[in-house]
């Protein structure tokens, strides 16, 4: 006989299972505002809203000098954003609603290079799963 303990188990059951099926975000992707660390924490991710939606960043290095690099070209926080630490020196930024998609080189010894993302280019794994169905088709991953 079925108890109502038993039901409420059988029902918390039915709705986690479908749910573990359900596509996540990688952990890795920064989508919120904040500041954030490279892998290794030599440099420091700070991104923020500007006015009432726009969202801009720039990164340091954690000495606390003046930024390395400034943007405030990602677009508006209603729209798909997101950034990514691929590794300590290459960040990657994307914004919808303006089309801004870039890679962005911090080498140890020169000033940090914006790259747009072109067509056709390879992008992590995270990057490529972050961006909307037709954009995928646009852009490899990297396996």
């Amino acid at each position: 006989m079925m108890t109502r303990r038993h039901f409420t188990a059988l029902i918390a059951w039915g709705v986690a299972i479908p749910s573990c099926h359900r596509r996540r975000r990688p952990k890795e992707l920064i989508q919120t505002f904040g500041s954030f660390p490279s892998p290794s924490g030599s440099l420091v991710l700070t991104v923020e809203r500007r006015e009432k939606s726009l969202v801009d960043f720039h990164v340091s290095s954690t000495s606390g000098s003046a930024p390395l690099f400034s943007s405030n070209r990602i677009g508006t926080d209603a729209m798909r954003w997101f950034l990514f630490w691929e590794n300590d020196r290459v960040l990657w930024v994307y914004g919808s609603d303006v089309g801004y998609f870039a890679r962005i080189d911090f080498p140890a010894s020169s000033k940090p290079i914006e790259n747009p993302v072109a067509i056709g280019s390879t992008v992590p794994h995270p990057v490529w799963e972050a961006l909307s169905t037709s954009a995928r088709e646009k852009y490899k991953v990297k396996q």
